[in-house]
């Protein structure tokens, strides 16, 4: 969830944990079944953006969200973290954002520019998060503002955010670079 911050990572594992293992053991739910369930209420969720219901849309992400985290918690939590689960997530979440800001942009809520600014911004982040572990998290989350302030400034802040994201992931990897050639 939080791997820069696992403190922050500890305490919302322990309120989220009851969830996480009721969906594991009871369910008998893996958390790759748990990422595609994620990405299947965000893709719903996107569908009634489309067709101008804003409010049952960010239910759905509001449940989508919580289904994300949760998968990483039953890995974590079960000893069943994998490189080809990260790597699930992160496309699904990479698709789910995508959908989202196409469904702002065909339902008349935001323009086509900004949500093709955060689009690229957030993949230019991911390109770098897995070499240096640094991630904002500052995506889908922050599109319940929009409700209030608009869409098109929510994508301008998630724009702004993954950008700074992505300059300061190169200086993390300017950084250890220079550190590893001054140790030669």
């Amino acid at each position: 969830m939080y791997k820069f911050a696992p403190v922050v990572n500890f305490e919302v594992g322990k309120i989220f944990f009851p969830a996480a293992k009721f969906l594991h053991k009871n369910l008998g739910l893996t958390p790759n079944q748990i990422s595609l369930m994620s990405f299947g209420v965000g893709v719903t969720g996107a569908g009634l953006v489309w067709f101008g219901m804003v409010e049952l849309a960010l239910t759905f992400l509001a449940v989508s969200l919580v289904l994300d985290g949760l998968d990483g918690l039953v890995a974590r939590a079960f000893g069943l973290e994998s490189r080809r689960g990260e790597w699930l997530e992160v496309v699904l979440d990479r698709f789910s954002e995508g959908l989202w800001f196409g469904a702002l942009v065909l339902g008349g809520f935001a323009r086509w520019r900004w949500a093709a600014l955060a689009m690229v911004a957030i993949l230019l982040m991911t390109v770098l998060r897995d070499k240096t572990g640094f991630d904002p998290g500052f995506k889908r989350i922050v599109l319940f503002l929009g409700y209030g302030i608009g869409f098109d400034w929510v994508l301008k802040i998630i724009f702004g955010v993954n950008l700074l994201g992505f300059v300061a992931n190169l200086v993390i990897l300017d950084l250890d670079l220079q550190r590893r050639l001054d140790a030669k």
